[in-house]
């Protein structure tokens, strides 16, 4: 079927070049020698013309093809050096993508890293976490975000937020752009200010004071014992 339309498709310039050369011929008869001299120049400057607007045409493609070609090269040099690992993937988990910092985050090579499920790169205690995320991706086209545990290669996890819309694709299937932060350095900061605030309490009060970090990490501090007034 899909090859009968594609023929159709290309049938179509050749059928209406040949109605169009059949309306011109009851004006230009087919044998050149029949016509007049002056129906030959005029002929002849037709042609010309219409050689020079083909000339020109395919100038202004070759042109707009060079722009294209460069806006080609401007956007993928701005995906492939973000700051922020990027991600193609689709509705089922596959990566259809990835910029350079993605591949670098995870500890693949950019070739392995497409074809990849991006489940298997999220550790197994956030499963559950990635595809509630997942679920709200497709019910909701708005922008999405989760904080989870990715791994890497080497099989060390680090703390991701994942910044990701869905967008509709091909028979009626979604695909998710991805931006995937590292943020364990961010998490490591604030346990450090955490700590500071404990210890700028400790010196207003006695005793033993415990205070859980957002990482779930509980901290036990023992003041010197002094009454505080």
């Amino acid at each position: 079927m899909a090859g009968r339309e594609d023929r159709g498709d290309m049938d179509a310039p050749r059928k209406k070049a040949e109605g169009l050369r059949g309306r011109k011929g009851k004006v230009i008869p087919e044998d050149p020698a029949t016509l007049a001299p002056e129906d030959l120049r005029r002929l002849f400057h037709e042609l010309r013309v219409h050689q020079i607007e083909l000339e020109m045409q395919n100038e202004e493609l070759l042109g707009a093809q060079e722009e294209l070609e460069t806006a080609r090269a401007r956007c993928f040099d701005l995906y492939d050096l973000a700051p922020v690992g990027h991600c193609t993937v689709r509705e089922n988990g596959s990566i259809v993508e990835g910029n350079r910092l993605a591949a670098e985050l995870l500890g693949l090579e950019r070739s392995a890293l497409v074809g990849c499920s991006i489940a298997d790169l999220i550790s197994r205690e956030d499963q559950d976490a990635w595809h509630l995320y997942r679920k709200r991706l497709l019910e909701n086209r708005s922008a999405q975000t989760c904080d989870l545990r990715m791994m890497r290669k080497n099989g060390r996890n680090f703390r991701a937020r994942l910044n990701s819309i869905s967008m509709a694709a091909n028979a009626n299937k979604a695909v998710f752009r991805v931006a995937i932060n590292d943020i364990s350095e961010q998490l490591i900061q604030a346990d450090i200010l955490d700590l500071t605030l404990v210890r700028l309490l400790a010196a207003q009060l006695d005793g033993t004071l415990e205070i859980s970090t957002e990482k779930g990490t509980t901290f036990s501090v023992r003041f010197p014992e002094r009454v505080v007034a």
